[in-house]
Parts: structure tokens; C-alpha cells; sequence
């Protein structure tokens, strides 16, 4: 089986759904611009698929090409502002609240998707660290254990018994990285 390493035929695709999604949107302006349900009804579908886009931009945004960050926010950006538009337009006390409701949403949503962005970093950085602790461990356990065999190769359980604890020390810290690799999974 073999793997694809260049998406570049996916682009197109994967530029025109949201601008397919953010059309829609744009379209709900105007239903919310005359006040008519129509508008909302337009821009909630929108404004979901663009939060999912948004929050999976965020997600993997070191590998995301530049037009992503003004493509993938646009339905949500245009169905906030469509239902933005609607509750001006309705003036009721509902279509305000709904539209506050939408947007706190939103906004929860967002800062959850970062917090966790935010949290993932660290995890990385918790395991390289560790990784680089238990390789430099590892490497200066090897090397005193097959300096001592080397110089008395009669004694090598005796020298392997002497270095037991720094062994242990090398095995605990393994520990401590396939933890933080377990981390990272989840």
C-alpha cells in the first residue's frame, strides 16, 4: 500500500467547500437583511460548518497554507454577521438574545479549541524534553557499562550488578516518556 505525500489535488476542494459554505452565508445576508427567517435559518448551517473549519484549522495550523486562515473562518464570519444583521432588523428582545447566544457560543467553542491547541504544545514539549533526558541518560549508561566490560570483561555481571541503579534510573525514565507519548495520543 502506498501513501499520497502531495494533496496538492485536494486544494481545490478543499478551498471550494468553504466558499460554497460562505456563499451560502453571504446568501442569508440578505434573507437577514430584509428580517426574514429565511436569514437565520441560512447563516446557522453555515456558521456551524465554518466553526468545525475553524476549529480544525486551529488545530493543525502549522501546516496550513495561508489562504486557509481567510478561507475556512469565512462562513462562521459571515453567519455571525447574518444573524447579527437579522437580530438588527427584527429589533425583538429574542432575535438579540439568540444572536448573543450564538455568539457566546462561538466564542466558547474558540477559546476551548485553543486552550486545548495550547495544551497539546505543551505536551509536545514535555515529551521532546524527556526524550532528550532519557537519550542522554541512555547513552551515558552505555557507555560506563561497555567502558567497565570492556577493561574487565571476567566481571561483567559483577559491573552490571554495580551499575543496577543507574540502569533503573534509565528504565524509570522510558517510563516517563512512553507516559508522555501516551499523553500526547489522547
Amino acid at each position: 500500500m502506498m501513501l499520497a505525500s502531495d494533496f496538492s489535488g485536494m486544494v481545490p476542494f478543499l478551498l471550494g467547500v468553504p466558499l460554497v459554505i460562505a456563499a451560502l452565508a453571504f446568501l442569508s445576508c440578505y434573507g437577514s437583511a430584509l428580517g426574514h427567517w429565511l436569514g437565520p435559518v441560512l447563516a446557522i448551517p453555515s456558521l456551524l460548518i465554518g466553526l468545525l473549519l475553524t476549529v480544525m484549522l486551529m488545530q493543525e495550523s502549522p501546516g496550513a497554507i495561508p489562504i486557509f486562515w481567510i478561507v475556512f473562518p469565512a462562513p462562521l464570519v459571515l453567519g455571525i454577521a447574518s444573524l447579527a444583521l437579522w437580530s438588527v432588523k427584527r429589533a425583538t428582545r429574542v432575535a438579540f438574545m439568540t444572536t448573543a447566544v450564538v455568539v457566546l457560543l462561538v466564542a466558547v467553542v474558540l477559546g476551548l479549541a485553543g486552550v486545548h491547541r495550547i495544551h497539546h504544545q505543551a505536551l509536545q514539549q514535555i515529551e521532546a524534553t524527556e526524550r532528550a533526558k532519557l537519550m542522554q541518560m541512555d547513552a551515558a549508561y552505555q557507555a560506563k557499562l561497555y567502558a567497565a566490560v570492556a577493561a574487565d570483561p571476567d566481571n561483567a555481571d559483577k559491573i552490571r550488578a554495580q551499575l543496577k541503579p543507574e540502569g533503573d534510573a534509565v528504565e524509570a525514565q522510558r517510563r516517563i516518556v512512553h507516559q508522555a507519548q501516551d499523553d500526547l495520543r489522547w
